[in-house]
């Protein structure tokens, strides 16, 4: 039986998916970007392997990669293997796979290199709007991004993506594109932004993240729309609880180095050889655009001073850019 297909509006472009997402998605019309759809097989897989986890699942890697610069395959084993060109992202589940791992797969990896497949840059990042432009927080591992950009709605200020960012660079500006309104954060950091936290849907039952919607009725606001790219923040988080937030200037080696360790999928990127494509983009943001390192002490009641010292920051930034 054909199952229906249903239009969404993600990362700026429409989708069409029979795939039943779970997350909160914007309904959408117009001309289809992308199709992200089940199909009994798969063309045959490029034979070279790229890229193989080391992370490991039921004693096989998490993940390998197959492909070319135009096609790629990413092997899921026991879960699902995604195929992803320029036009679509076709997926085929292991038997009683689980439909939610799938969706973040599709919606996170794949999403990523269909978006790269078309000469658009993805980060890993989170991004709010402040004062009519965004500002971006790219992580290091587990430094808490979603965690600060929560911080931002509840401040008033809009999201425009929680975790990968689509950016365009033109001669004049950098552009980012909107994720999908939905913030994803554990439980006890829900609870402190959301009164129904815990009713929310889980990512998954394993995975202690819960999807909260952004907009509407929701948490705080979504933006809709491209939006030009002010600042960038590389988050520090210490472990230090005496620690001082400093917010300090990177030098365009070490702004480009976190550029390139942000992006999503980085090792798939390097394995296809499309870094050296991405890399006058990047560059290109780094001479454009202030990129700053966020050192700050971990703890949920350091919240408010962080986002005070970097609103403030922003403040200043702006105002010198008018003298």
């Amino acid at each position: 039986m054909t199952r229906q297909l249903l239009k969404y509006f993600v990362y700026g472009f429409v989708w069409q998916t029979d795939l039943r997402l779970s997350s909160c998605l914007t309904s959408a019309d117009g001309q289809t970007d992308v199709e992200l759809r089940r199909v009994h097989e798969l063309s045959e897989p490029p034979a070279n392997c790229l890229f193989t986890s080391p992370l490991v699942r039921n004693g096989l890697p998490f993940l390998k990669t197959y492909g070319t610069e135009q096609r790629l395959l990413i092997r899921y084993p026991g879960l699902v293997d995604i195929m992803v060109t320029p036009r679509h992202i076709h997926y085929v589940p292991a038997p009683d796979s689980d439909m939610a791992l799938i969706e973040a797969q599709c919606l996170g990896p794949a999403s990523a290199l269909w978006l790269e497949f078309n000469s658009i840059l993805a980060l890993h990042t989170s991004a709010v709007v402040v004062d009519e432009s965004a500002i971006i927080l790219v992580e290091s591992s587990g430094s808490g991004k979603s965690t600060l950009a929560a911080t931002f709605l509840s401040h008033q200020h809009a999201l425009l993506t929680d975790d990968i960012l689509p950016l365009t660079v033109t001669p004049q500006a950098v552009w980012g594109r909107p994720g999908y309104p939905q913030i994803r954060l554990y439980s006890d950091v829900a609870q402190r932004f959301v009164a129904d936290a815990e009713t929310r849907s889980s990512v998954h039952p394993k995975i202690g993240k819960k999807m909260i919607p952004v907009g509407g009725s929701g948490f705080g606001t979504f933006h809709d729309r491209p939006v030009k790219i002010s600042y960038i923040y590389v988050l520090n988080r210490v472990e230090d609880d005496n620690a001082r937030i400093a917010i300090q200037d990177l030098t365009p080696a070490e702004g480009l180095h976190a550029l390139i360790r942000g992006s999503s999928a980085a090792n798939t990127l390097q394995a296809l050889g499309l870094q050296a494509h991405r890399l006058p983009r990047l560059a290109r943001i780094v001479e454009m655009l202030p990129i700053r390192r966020l050192t700050y002490p971990s703890g949920m009641h350091h919240l408010n001073d962080i986002y005070h010292a970097v609103a403030t920051d922003v403040d200043i930034r702006h105002k010198k850019s008018f003298h």
